[in-house]
């Protein structure tokens, strides 16, 4: 098992907007602990999860709510602890130096447009599907599309851990961890659109919004050269922190 849990890539900034979108999806798993507990285990999700068919069947006698409510609202809601562990963990550390570099306004816009863009895949290749989708997967995929863009050689701690033997953490660039994460969900990709068997996961959310990160990044990579020239960024870091 390895579990990445910083970045050695310091920023110029304090990240406003990835702390704020945290916190937000904090309050909102409480609200759905809070609603699943008066009504009933997953009715949050049942209630505002996001369903394709109602999006592009309208009019179907499909329950929940209002699509265009829950295809924003989903992306702040999760499935369970390590489901929005996971998710904002992975924002913690992707997420404040593609902050630093597009400005906190742009970043936030990204996030929330990458999150639409992926829901939207994914509504894309399961137009009929019924089963409410969740999570802020997409979004953070469109954060690990950018860094890859921005800083693909930045280094990541990574925890291994292999059976109860051996423990230790190790330096892994990002664009090896992040294009791990790319293979996976290409693989199951592929094997969901063979068959509705396998793990319950929106594998094409991720890809929509990692291609969309990949995408609106590229322009802010001149931005990143330009800093380098002038030296406006890195020179007060360590050498072995600069990109």
């Amino acid at each position: 098992m390895f579990i990445p849990y910083q970045d050695v890539n310091p920023t110029n900034s304090t990240p406003y907007v990835t702390i704020s979108l945290i916190v937000l999806n904090g309050l909102v798993f409480v609200g759905q602990l809070a609603y699943d507990f008066d009504g009933g285990m997953g009715l949050s999700a049942f209630q505002f999860g996001f369903r394709p068919a109602s999006l592009i069947h309208p009019g179907s006698d499909i329950p929940g709510a209002s699509p265009f409510i829950t295809l924003f609202l989903s992306m702040f809601m999760h499935g369970g602890i390590l489901h929005i562990v996971g998710n904002m963990l992975f924002l913690w550390i992707y997420g404040d130096n593609v902050e630093d570099t597009m400005g906190h306004g742009f970043f936030l816009a990204f996030y929330l447009m990458g999150g639409i863009v992926a829901t939207l895949t994914h509504a894309f290749f399961n137009m009929d599907s019924v089963i409410p989708t969740i999570g802020a997967s997409g979004a953070v995929a469109a954060v690990l599309g950018a860094y890859l863009v921005l800083f693909p050689h930045a280094k990541v701690k990574t925890f291994i851990w292999v059976f109860i033997f051996f423990m230790t953490t190790i330096y892994v660039p990002a664009w090896l961890l992040i294009g791990i994460f790319v293979l996976t969900n290409l693989f199951w990709g592929a094997v969901s659109l063979a068959g509705p068997d396998g793990p319950g996961v929106a594998w094409f959310a991720h890809l929509g919004g990692l291609a969309f990160g990949l995408l609106l990044a590229i322009p802010f990579k001149s931005r990143l050269r330009h800093a380098h020239r002038i030296h406006s960024r890195f020179n007060h870091w360590p050498s072995e922190w600069r990109i």
